[in-house]
């Protein structure tokens, strides 16, 4: 065999080496291996919780004055226990655990294993029941922010005095408008049309309403 051969052969095993070792990373990606619930339960939560429950490093999920909230559609939002349930029941039946005799198996998706695996993602998303919203998770502690003079809207804090607009998602904030800030917007010609109507063109009634508001 000539050495063109060989180098032929040494790179289509170092081909066929890498597909493999990619092949294993995206079937770790879809089916995760969790640590036995029995030994390491909370080790078994955190896989789940960052595999499936964190984007772009921040987390999907809060606790927070005993109840659960999930951040979709760019709005924290109430969710029930049976919602959380469900979301953890559709991504374990992904996972995997190892067995008593260390062989890899489907997870076992019985309540008491989805009830320890929820019980363990409450303590790590968990807001002190103190803690007056909104907060945000700063080097793995919450803290209160000051909202004042600022908007929550669908995907963005917007500072009513700056223009400044931030992303809502790495703080936690229990409510929000459902449409999104445009500073750009026209001017809302049938809204001050209905106040010059209402209010008979008294300006000093209409710079009343929007202070008070």
């Amino acid at each position: 065999m000539t050495e063109i051969d060989n180098d032929a052969v040494r790179e289509e095993a170092r081909r066929l080496l890498a597909a493999e070792e990619q092949a294993m990373r995206e079937a770790d990606e879809r089916n995760p291996v969790l640590p036995s619930i029995r030994t390491n339960s909370l080790g078994a939560a955190q896989i789940v919780l960052d595999r499936f429950f964190t984007k772009d490093g921040l987390r999907q999920f809060a606790y927070w004055r005993e109840t659960w909230y999930s951040y979709y559609e760019k709005l924290w939002s109430q969710r029930s226990d049976e919602d959380i349930d469900h979301f953890l029941h559709s991504k374990l039946q992904l996972c995997r655990s190892i067995d008593s005799e260390g062989e890899v198996i489907d997870f076992n998706c019985a309540q008491r294993n989805i009830n320890e695996i929820k019980y363990q993602i409450q303590q790590l998303v968990n807001i002190p029941s103190h803690y007056r919203a909104p907060v945000a998770l700063i080097k793995g502690k919450w803290k209160e922010q000051d909202a004042r003079g600022k908007i929550v809207c669908r995907g963005q804090i917007v500072d009513m005095k700056t223009g400044k607009v931030s992303s809502n998602h790495h703080m936690f904030i229990p409510n929000g408008a459902e449409w999104t800030w445009d500073k750009d917007a026209p001017e809302p010609t049938e809204w001050i049309q209905f106040l010059d109507t209402l209010f008979e063109g008294s300006e000093d009634e209409v710079a009343m309403l929007q202070e008070w508001i």
